[in-house]
């Protein structure tokens, strides 16, 4: 550890940001590492993929330039449109002093509970902080480092991080990215993944008043790989939330989403649809919290699982003493497609408030024997009847996608991954 924090006092320029980076770092002793007996993660052994002292050493060698565990440009490329979206390294953002905005939300640093929270804080190669504003211009051009700017939608960022390729030896890869916000301001953000070793990643969105935010999360991990991706959504008052995860391959995944309500007003759909192939393992953690009431939320989670992979969703609807008027329902559906494959759900209500409506259900079963029966009498083989319905069971997401390039995009995974698993 300390060779760890004199490199780092050594070799980064920013001084805000190194101030940062030290800070988390005295986290990630302070703060356990996650529990198997703790509900939220037993499905889940991060001990499989992650040891923190390599971790830590791989930090120590990339920071001298001896970095090798992945090939190829360590960095992403971020689009969005001139003027409205403005880019900056975390160096730049720490140096503003948009960082220090981000640390101050106390409902944000809450967030931060776990050992492997505040190592992707401390160790990020990647990172971005992304400032959306409603309607004037940046003054300033920060393509150069991301990429460029433009967009076909004046309203859309999107994030693609490089391939993260296996190489020999256990390497880790950590990214953090802040999207900012403005009240008033409408955007829609995409971020894609492909993956074959082991990352560990945050994005924060920060939803200012009134603002529109439609978040696409696109994953995809090789067998092999495993990805720990948090999102973090603070949403302010009368914000229109949407978001939708699509997760596919045959590596394991663990997807945590905390939506944190800041105001009245607030309308927040959250929609996720994966499929577990081979013997992947995809794990999704949630967290609504009303903070504040008068305030509505929604949660979908769509699983279809074959071969021997396994699925699991822990949700928990979380209402504070003072959120009246709170509307939150969570739901999950899962198709099994062979007799190997495993399913579990774990909704769960935390309630201090009078005058609220939260409702959950949870659905676990086989494609209808009357649909297959319907699709083959039409000339189907059995085969495609079983991927014609498992595309069905996605249909919904699909068509509330929202614009037709992503749309398109996720059908796509989403059918390929489906005809492997019916093959």
């Amino acid at each position: 550890m300390n060779t760890v924090k004199d490199t780092i006092k050594e070799q980064e320029k920013s001084e805000k940001l190194k101030e940062v980076r030290l800070r988390y770092l005295d986290l990630v002793r302070e703060l356990p590492f996650p529990n198997r007996n703790d509900e939220d993660w037993k499905n889940t052994n991060l001990k499989n993929y992650l040891n923190i002292e390599t971790a830590l050493t791989q930090r120590y060698n990339f920071l001298h330039g001896t970095f090798s565990s992945l090939k190829g440009p360590a960095g992403m490329a971020v689009q969005g449109p001139a003027g409205r979206c403005c880019i900056y390294s975390m160096e730049d953002a720490a140096e503003s002093g948009f960082l220090n905005k981000l640390i101050s939300l106390k409902a944000i640093e809450k967030s931060v509970r776990y050992s492997p929270d505040a190592l992707v804080r401390a160790l990020f190669e990647r990172g971005v902080y992304i400032k959306v504003l409603k309607d004037k211009n940046c003054g300033e051009n920060r393509e150069q480092r991301y990429g460029s700017k433009n967009t076909k939608k004046e309203n859309m960022i999107n994030i693609n991080f490089d391939k993260f390729k296996k190489t020999s030896g256990k390497g880790y890869a950590f990214y953090w990215v802040v999207v900012d916000i403005e009240g008033g301001a409408d955007v829609i953000l995409t971020d894609s993944t492909q993956n074959e070793v082991n990352i560990f990643g945050e994005i924060d969105i920060i939803a200012g008043n009134g603002s529109t935010v439609k978040y696409v999360s696109i994953d995809d991990t090789s067998s092999g790989g495993f990805h720990r991706k948090k999102a973090l959504i603070s949403a302010g008052e009368k914000s229109r939330i949407s978001t939708y995860t699509a997760v596919t391959g045959t590596g394991d995944f663990r997807g945590e989403l905390e939506l944190i309500i800041q105001g009245p007003g607030v309308r927040a759909e959250l929609k996720k649809a994966y499929t577990g192939e081979g013997m992947a393992r995809k794990d999704f953690v949630t967290l609504q919290h009303h903070a504040s009431g008068e305030a509505f939320s929604s949660l979908s989670v769509l699983g279809v699982l074959g071969d021997s992979s396994s699925g699991s969703f822990t949700g928990t609807i979380a209402v504070d003493r003072n959120a009246k008027g709170t509307d939150a329902y969570q739901v999950s559906r899962t198709l099994l497609l062979s007799g190997a494959s495993r399913a579990r759900a774990v909704p769960r209500l935390e309630i201090l408030a009078d005058d609220v409506k939260c409702s959950h259900g949870a659905s676990l079963g086989r494609i209808d024997k009357d649909d297959m029966v319907y699709l083959m009498s039409r000339g189907v083989s059995e085969k495609d009847a079983e991927i014609m319905a498992a595309e069905g069971f996605f249909g919904r997401f699909i068509d509330a996608l929202p614009d037709s390039d992503s749309a398109r995009f996720v059908e796509e995974r989403l059918s390929t991954s489906l005809k492997r698993i019916c093959r």
